[in-house]
């Protein structure tokens, strides 16, 4: 099943406020929560050095997006019902040739969405960040629908239940995806060896990797 897109951006207005007040939202989530961590994204063993790294950048692969959200959902009152956001400044969304800088693939893509859903208003937040809002099950994560862009972005950058138990970010220039939320998330994260989590400061500069 589609998540589906929304038009009533009110469930993203803690996150607007937050970042307002200068919280690393677009990095970290949303602020308050016990402890956060950086799951830093595999790289890909096809390619090397900076190449792999730039393409571990903004996206959580496949394999560790279902990991995470079977994890997520065990700390959520509302596993069936949570917020995705996508960054629409991805090219894929909007179709057209494409050539990959990391692999020099290359090919012809359709607009994900129709030009009403691309017409749809913006989670606006710092650094020119704007994302389309999606609701729909956690197990859904990635499942964009349309001419879904599922397979070249596997994952939200923003992600967070209703019950907004916990909240995850994936800026589009690192190759990791920030997590906050209550301890016994991060502890069943750092015990999971699918993870490589280090502890993020949520005050503090972000590291690059």
């Amino acid at each position: 099943m589609a998540l589906r897109p929304l038009t009533d951006l009110g469930p993203a207005d803690w996150l607007i406020t937050a970042d307002a007040a200068g919280f690393d939202v677009i990095c970290l989530g949303a602020p308050g929560f016990d402890t956060y961590v950086r799951l830093l994204h595999p790289l890909d063993e096809d390619l090397s050095g900076e190449n792999a790294t730039l393409n571990a950048e903004g996206d959580l692969d496949e394999v560790q997006m279902v990991a995470l959200c079977e994890v997520l959902a065990r700390h959520t009152s509302t596993p069936d019902d949570a917020y995705h956001g996508l960054w629409d400044g991805f090219g894929q969304l909007r179709g057209g040739v494409f050539v990959s800088l990391t692999t020099g693939e290359s090919g012809q893509l359709p607009q994900a969405f129709p030009a009403e859903v691309m017409a749809y208003p913006r989670v606006a937040l710092r650094k020119g960040r704007s994302y389309l809002l999606f609701r729909g099950p956690l197990a859904d994560a990635g499942h964009w629908g349309g001419n879904s862009v599922h397979g070249w972005i596997n994952s939200p950058n923003l992600l967070w239940p209703a019950d907004r138990a916990w909240c995850v970010a994936t800026e589009i220039d690192y190759p990791w995806t920030g997590i906050g939320g209550p301890q016994s998330l991060i502890d069943e994260l750092h015990s999971d060896d699918r993870f490589d989590v280090v502890h993020a400061d949520p005050y503090g500069t972000q590291p690059y990797r």
